[in-house]
């Protein structure tokens, strides 16, 4: 049942992640907030998912601990978009790339 959850927080949390992103592009004033509300959200799922998994096999210990860190590498992209650094886009491709690479590797 908690799976479920933990899906549903981490889709809600992606889409306010990409709009977010969208929303940097024209330099509006709130798209910080909901890159940073998303970034949240999918930190807290990856995060919740990773404690759940400790009992598994070291292949998927290892995986959950590279999303684990990668979710902070997503964490500093909101923190980088609240300072008005632009390299909050190069946090979000590591992020992207990373567990685009992850979700081929998982069984």
């Amino acid at each position: 049942m908690l799976a479920k959850e933990y899906q549903k927080l981490f889709i809600a949390g992606a889409i306010l992640t990409v709009v977010g992103a969208f929303l940097a592009i024209p330099n509006l004033p709130f798209a910080p907030y909901a890159f940073s509300l998303g970034a949240f959200c999918v930190v807290i799922s990856h995060v919740l998912t990773f404690v759940r998994h400790r009992s598994d096999s070291v292949i998927e210990r290892r995986q959950q601990s590279i999303v684990f860190i990668v979710s902070i590498v997503l964490a500093i992209a909101a923190y980088l978009m609240f300072n008005g650094n632009n390299l909050w886009v190069v946090c979000l491709m590591i992020y992207a790339v990373t567990i685009l690479y992850l979700s081929f590797r998982q069984k």
